[in-house]
């Protein structure tokens, strides 16, 4: 049960979503939140039931969680369709959710291991590989794949599988470097930019292997980042890229509001312009998608423009001082330097912990992190 959440992001999920996508039947991605909130709900239940000591039978305890379900399904569906506007606040307090659920699942459920995660991205992997080769065969030409629906989110689900395996000793074993293969053909076929720069960051700076290995992975990611361009019909030039505008959006927009800037502009629609590279993005399609007028946070996909915007330049600065502490307090642990890399260079450009795939299992993998280094010393002391 402890790694549920694992086998929820890492199989479940990407699964469902390509089999529903190759069988014509539409299905919004963002049903895992469905699923977090009941199992919250179910934890919430069973750590109650501790506290109060609580026995119930077992087809009371099904009915009771056939009706939750229910009620939370409705709820949300006639939040979407009649409260358009507190949409926006679920959307923004969507980290705080999931470290909660991180918190309450760590104290129900127990501690994943960091070879769940690294399980978990071989089986994405292969799972990428297989839509990746279906699909380029069937089209006669190399696809970008969707996988779970968001191909760069899997993605950065890899790099922390990757976290955890490049920390273990051991690396040249032959169990541990065929996995490494084959979370990095995973990368590969994602075609994800955001991921591939991190990983390749991670392997020249932190890996001590052997230099033509090296490279060789290098240069592997590196034609991945140039076939996510091409697949895509995108150039190398700045200003055509998404992101780009957003942050240059965001950056005028702090700039003629030095006050919100400092605080946060919260959940209200903001006083932005709207480039014309982001028209047919932010209007067309995610203000459709939420039947939402106005840009809010949300639509700025980079993590740290987003957090920025809505809690402010202060929140992000105890956002910083919180990954400063457990770096220090931490320091013995790689795995939670390599995460907080990987959240630091993915936060660039893409949502991460408020992401419904990434945010839990981030959250959790850390926790892991903590853990371990939290275990090495107490076995330290002991020696």
């Amino acid at each position: 049960m402890k790694k549920l959440p694992i086998v929820i992001v890492y199989f479940l999920f990407p699964v469902i979503n390509i089999f529903a996508r190759n069988v014509g039947y539409a299905i919004n991605r963002n049903w895992i939140d469905f699923v977090w909130g009941i199992l919250f709900i179910v934890s919430l239940l069973m750590l109650l039931g501790k506290r109060l000591k609580l026995k119930v039978k077992r087809s009371f305890l099904v009915l009771s969680l056939i009706i939750i379900a229910w009620a939370f399904i409705h709820f949300f569906y006639n939040l979407a369709a009649g409260q358009t506007e507190i949409i926006p606040v679920f959307l923004e307090i969507k980290p705080f959710f999931y470290a909660l659920f991180a918190l309450l699942w760590l104290k129900i459920w127990g501690m994943p291991k960091g070879n769940n995660f690294i399980d978990g991205g071989v089986i994405l992997s292969l799972i990428l590989m297989m839509e990746f080769v279906l699909e380029s065969f069937s089209a006669g030409y190399i696809v970008r794949i969707g996988g779970s629906g968001e191909i760069n989110y899997d993605a950065m689900l890899l790099v922390m599988a990757t976290c955890f395996l490049i920390a273990q000793k051991g690396f040249w074993s032959k169990k541990i470097f065929y996995k490494w293969i084959i979370i990095l053909v995973g990368l590969f076929v994602s075609l994800s930019r955001t991921a591939l720069v991190t990983e390749i960051f991670l392997w020249f700076v932190f890996v001590n292997i052997n230099p033509v290995v090296k490279i060789g992975a290098i240069i592997f990611s590196v034609v991945g980042i140039f076939l996510s361009f091409s697949t895509r019909g995108l150039s190398f030039v700045f200003n055509n890229m998404d992101r780009y505008w957003m942050w240059m959006s965001a950056l005028t927009m702090f700039s003629t509001n030095p006050i919100q800037f400092l605080l946060g502009f919260g959940v209200q629609p903001l006083p932005v312009d709207i480039p014309a590279q982001l028209a047919y993005l932010w209007i067309d399609l995610q203000q459709a998608n939420w039947g939402l007028s106005g840009i809010y946070a949300y639509n700025f996909h980079a993590f740290w423009l987003r957090f920025a915007i809505s809690w402010g330049a202060i929140g992000v600065l105890l956002l910083l001082f919180l990954i400063i502490y457990l770096l220090i307090s931490y320091r013995q642990s790689v795995v939670v330097m390599f995460l907080m890399i990987v959240f630091t260079l993915e936060g660039l450009t893409m949502g991460t912990i408020y992401l419904s795939n990434v945010g839990i299992p981030f959250i959790l993998a850390v926790a892991v992190g903590v853990s371990d280094t939290r275990r090495k010393s107490l076995q330290a002391e002991r020696i």
